[in-house]
């Protein structure tokens, strides 16, 4: 009591059940407090002692959790802890486990794939989504233009359906162009371009195996001396098992290609008719898929075993198959007066096969993913390329801007024609990036530079890291 005789509050003082005592934990296992029964002074007595036991609580704490820092960080640095003094426990081991990388944010893919999804009308391209990238694939240079699509399909892959947009919208509109089926899959095509550039972008340890290792090894097991016709006889029977092994599985073909060849029947069914699109799918397998992939298998199982004389064989009658997938659609070698290889009934045979393959292939689903597993960082790297690649023709067509229009390479008119799609892509800011190392995002594969597209003499030295890009491996 106050000396003018005043009651004292009700409430508690603090550290005495008072508002400061939320900074405390009670320590576990403890009864909890009773009012002191000796009235007031009692109370701020229990009180104080309450403080002075709450604080050197928290002291210890503070100290252990010092301590346990301190541990991590010697852990961290390599340094061995010393003992512990007797009668003291130690502290629990700090577990070594490894701080994830910050992901990308797709911030600069995102903005290189809305500029190729735009309309390329103001280049004079089609105004429909990816009319930009038409533009772009119709204007690059041959000797980059598989690089090219491959690092548009790693941009786009890893945001939703957007690769298989850009693949359909490739694909209608190559048919289009096309005269007649067979220039389709043709080397100088778009569709052979995507198709490779998918197959670089699938598994190739698991690619077609094992139905393509085994037609390697067994190609390669016949002997040098074996009569040529009897050789030719044995390839064509282990072709044939090949096909056919392909066929009896549940999915012959890895979801993107099973995709394209979607695309590609849809789109020349409607042009050339049932029969010209299930060869046009058989052209683009065989030229495009089978026989480079083949070759890979071959030179897999050892030094120059690929190069060997079968193995040549092997390549010179799958080219045929692909070259006659058309037979009966454009030059029917029965009733003209055209003469077809001598193997010419083999080779329709292996095509017949084929056809039931592509049958099989399109009783699949399309995933509308491609199944492309790309990560963020990858496609940031390759929309960083795409960005450099249109800076550097940018800049060649600005140092041979003083030829005339005819005077010019055919490669620069068709990237003068591009010109309004190169300054958009070449404006945007390219973000430092670190991801795993793509083609023509290394010290050895640069982007393109501006001296390999202006004419001899119009450049003197080349931009300090420009070079042309060497094309990815066949």
């Amino acid at each position: 009591a106050g000396s003018s005789g005043e009651r004292l509050p009700s409430t508690p003082p603090a550290g005495s059940g008072g508002l400061s005592d939320v900074l405390y934990a009670k320590p576990r296992g403890a009864p909890a407090r009773q009012p002191s029964p000796t009235g007031p002074q009692g109370s701020v007595q229990a009180g104080m002692n309450a403080v002075a036991t709450a604080q050197s609580e928290f002291d210890g704490y503070i100290s252990q959790a010092f301590a346990y820092l301190e541990e991590a960080e010697r852990r961290t640095a390599g340094a061995q802890m010393p003992a512990e003094p007797s009668g003291r426990r130690p502290l629990p081991g700090v577990d070594d486990i490894a701080v994830p990388r910050r992901p990308a944010t797709l911030q600069l893919a995102t903005e290189v794939l809305l500029q190729l999804r735009a309309g390329g009308e103001d280049a004079g391209g089609s105004p429909r989504p990816f009319g930009a990238a038409l533009v772009l694939f119709g204007a690059c240079p041959a000797a980059e233009r598989q690089l090219l699509m491959l690092q548009c399909l790693r941009v786009a892959a890893p945001i939703g359906e957007t690769a298989a947009e850009m693949v359909r919208t490739v694909v209608d509109d190559d048919v289009q162009r096309a005269q007649v089926p067979s220039l389709l899959a043709s080397a100088s095509s778009i569709i052979a371009t995507l198709c490779q550039s998918m197959v670089l972008l699938i598994d190739k340890d698991n690619f077609l195996a094992p139905e393509m290792p085994t037609l390697a090894r067994n190609v390669n097991a016949l002997p040098a001396n074996v009569d040529p016709r009897s050789a030719a006889s044995k390839i064509d029977v282990e072709v044939a098992n090949f096909i056919a092994g392909l066929c009896r599985k549940p999915r012959p073909l890895p979801s993107g290609l099973v995709s394209l060849c979607h695309y590609v029947y849809a789109a020349s069914e409607v042009k050339f008719g049932v029969l010209a699109a299930q060869n046009t799918v058989v052209m683009m397998l065989a030229s495009r898929v089978i026989t480079p992939s083949v070759l890979r298998a071959a030179q897999k199982e050892g030094p120059g075993i690929g190069l060997s004389e079968r193995m040549s064989e092997l390549s010179r009658l799958l080219q045929r198959v692909a070259h006659f997938a058309h037979h009966g659609d454009e030059d029917d070698y029965g009733t003209s007066t055209a003469v077809g290889p001598s193997d010419l009934q083999q080779v329709l045979k292996h095509v017949a096969a084929m056809r039931e393959l592509v049958a099989k292939v399109l009783t699949l689903p399309a995933d509308p993913t491609l199944g492309l597993a790309v990560p963020a960082e990858e496609a940031e790297d390759a929309a960083a390329w795409i960005v450099k690649a249109c800076q550097s023709w940018s800049a060649g067509l600005a140092a041979s801007g003083g030829l005339a229009g005819s005077s010019r390479p055919r490669s620069q008119q068709q990237l003068e024609a591009a010109r309004p799609v190169l300054l958009r892509l070449a404006a945007l800011s390219e973000p430092t990036v670190a991801g795993s190392a793509l083609p023509g995002n290394t010290p050895h594969d640069p982007a393109p530079s501006s001296a390999s597209l202006a004419p001899p003499g119009m450049l003197g030295t080349p931009p300090r890291g420009g070079g042309r890009i060497p094309p990815p491996p066949q």
